[in-house]
């Protein structure tokens, strides 16, 4: 018995000073003069539609001003009762609490955003969520609107059990392009896990390609190589979740207007009295939908760079105490480009410019590292102009185009600017299409040879479904209405 004593005891000590070693090593606490700029700071809030100028504005939405004030574009849902905010650049939309959202019965939710003078809108809409539980999300129960010197902003309140919300929708003049979003979680009263992690749902449907992008580790960039996740379960969590900072939605390469989402995590937050520590977070993304997860508390065995099988059963006992807070600074950045180069650009605001011509603006620009870890996706604009930002460093350039073309280049960014001049594909042989009648064309090889892909994305795309990388579905048919605007051509293979 002396014996077994003292072994569960050597056990006991050997796991303390486990935990004190990772707590000491990966447990990064914030420093005091960082706090009043990366903490949450309330502000007194006005109840009132109002607006610092003509252009910085919060207005509710009525049915006097809808004509005016509803965004437009294939994903565009706001409407009368929902809040606008603009600052005569981009225009974002929040839900009135009554509009319910996909698993609350209350609105509050950010489910509009584009380009003011565009008809580009392709957000669908977020959902915050205790725990990953569709039966636990946050319910907003009021909207105030707040108006400084320098800014606008919408803020909601919302509660589950006894945690509470308040997130804050911000745009300035100075950051034309981005939407700020503040956000304090905060335990009310003390209760048994509360919650062990903090979700927003990013719905998409298919129809956006994730980007999964990292400004920190390189390692954890996955690029348009996604993971199922939704179908599989929470078997598929270990090799989904990934500590990125940054998902990149392009819209559809096909959109008459194009345009992109940048959504990144710049800080999180545990507060605890006077103490701050920075939280591990997560990224899982694929075609169905993106979900950022935000720990409570950091592992005590793991730096927060993975979620492995050491790290799933200590999710249980991360939570908040009564009174604790966390809190997060995010931005959605919008790009005018169904390309990842329009978010990464603006990420990347500092390094060198890379630019040149596409003698065929229909193909794109891959850009990755030496080892194959994507940095940027680039499509030119109609001209065949492109430009994309780069650290100084190695790359390699991956042009690709229709009927399977593709080019390998080396590039190396040693300047401050670079001009790539012209870079062109081989030809493709192309086949006319009928005009003036309406007719569905498919397309299939002959004695072995695949069917051609006229899908025009061109981002390599795939999901892992836990066998094997699978790429989106080839398109093999053309589809005529027997109209003016018709597709004229299609490539089918190289000359």
């Amino acid at each position: 018995m002396k014996k077994l004593a003292f072994a569960i005891t050597a056990i006991a000590l050997l796991l303390f000073c486990v935990v004190l070693i990772n707590n000491v090593l990966f447990v990064k606490k914030v420093p005091q003069s960082a706090l009043s700029s990366s903490l949450y700071t309330p502000n007194s809030i006005i109840n009132s539609d109002t607006s610092i100028q003509s252009k910085l504005s919060v207005q509710r939405i009525t049915a006097a001003n809808a004509a005016d004030l509803i965004k437009t574009g294939p994903d565009a849902i706001g409407g009368i009762g929902d809040w606008l905010l603009t600052n005569g650049t981009i225009c974002a939309v929040i839900t009135d609490v009554p509009h319910e959202n996909e698993f609350s019965s209350r609105g509050g939710v950010l489910t509009d955003l584009g380009f003011c003078d565009r008809k580009d809108d392709h957000f669908t809409t977020m959902q915050d969520i205790l725990d990953a539980d569709r039966k636990r999300p946050m319910d907003t129960t009021r909207i105030e609107t707040k108006v400084d010197d320098s800014s606008v902003s919408i803020i909601t309140f919302a509660q589950r059990d006894a945690v509470e919300v308040e997130t804050r929708y911000r745009l300035t003049n100075s950051a034309e392009t981005q939407l700020f979003i503040s956000k304090k979680v905060t335990l009310v009263a003390s209760e048994a896990s509360a919650f062990n992690l903090y979700t927003t749902f990013w719905f998409n449907y298919h129809s956006m390609q994730p980007f999964v992008y990292s400004t920190k580790d390189t390692k954890h960039t996955r690029g348009f190589k996604n993971v199922d996740f939704v179908s599989r379960g929470s078997s598929a969590i270990p090799v989904a979740a990934i500590a990125a900072d940054v998902v990149i939605l392009p819209g559809p390469d096909d959109a008459e207007v194009g345009i992109s989402y940048g959504w990144q995590l710049k800080s999180a937050i545990r507060r605890s009295g006077d103490d701050a520590i920075y939280l591990p977070s997560f990224i899982l993304s694929d075609e169905e939908m993106t979900i950022r997860a935000i720990l409570p508390k950091h592992f005590y065995l793991g730096d927060g760079s993975n979620l492995g099988v050491l790290q799933l059963p200590q999710i249980p006992l991360l939570n908040l105490s009564e009174g604790d807070s966390l809190e997060t600074e995010e931005i959605i950045y919008v790009g005018q480009s169904a390309d990842v180069a329009s978010i990464t650009n603006q990420i990347l605001a500092d390094a060198p410019l890379v630019s040149g011509q596409l003698k065929d603006p229909s193909t794109a620009l891959h850009v990755n590292y030496l080892d194959g870890t994507p940095l940027t996706f680039v499509r030119p604009q109609s001209d065949g102009s492109f430009k994309f930002r780069a650290k100084l460093g190695a790359y390699q350039l991956i042009h690709r185009g229709s009927a399977g073309r593709v080019v390998n280049q080396s590039l190396n960014v040693d300047t401050e600017d670079m001009d790539l001049g012209v870079l062109e594909l081989p030809l493709a042989t192309t086949l006319k299409l009928p005009r003036n009648e309406a007719m569905r064309l498919i397309f299939v090889g002959r004695d072995g040879t695949e069917n051609p892909d006229f899908n025009m994305a061109l981002t390599d795309f795939t999901v892992h479904d836990g066998e094997s990388d699978v790429p989106a579905k080839k398109l093999s048919q053309v589809f005529l209405a027997g109209i003016e605007s018709d597709q004229s051509q299609v490539d089918i293979a190289f000359v």
